[in-house]
């Protein structure tokens, strides 16, 4: 098996100094005190749910983020992405990516 290359971690230190708050509220497309607005009142952006488990019919809690914030998030998502080096090894979830045959999906 072919060895994967590592990432120094200075390279992904100095990678992740360059995320500022003025980039992500530019990612976002919203000023920077709007930002710190949401995330210091994180809890109204979400809503309690409840859903059952198929399995075994017993109630999971969620907090399931209100139809803005999951925008936001969304868009926070991919300027992540797209702004920070990730080692080749990290491919968990990536579409398109093959599932090893050693993994197992569990709802916890």
């Amino acid at each position: 098996m072919p060895k994967m290359p590592l990432l120094k971690s200075n390279l992904l230190r100095t990678n992740l100094q360059q995320i500022t708050p003025v980039k992500i509220s530019a990612a976002l497309g919203l000023p920077v005190s709007r930002l710190f607005e949401i995330a210091e009142a994180a809890e109204k952006h979400y809503r309690p749910t409840r859903v059952t488990k198929t399995e075994s019919g017993k109630l999971r809690e969620l907090d399931v983020p209100k139809p803005f914030l999951k925008c936001l998030l969304r868009k926070l998502h991919r300027f992540i992405q797209k702004s920070l080096l990730f080692s080749s090894a990290a491919h968990g979830g990536v579409r398109g990516y093959p599932k090893s045959r050693f993994t197992r999906q569990v709802d916890i």
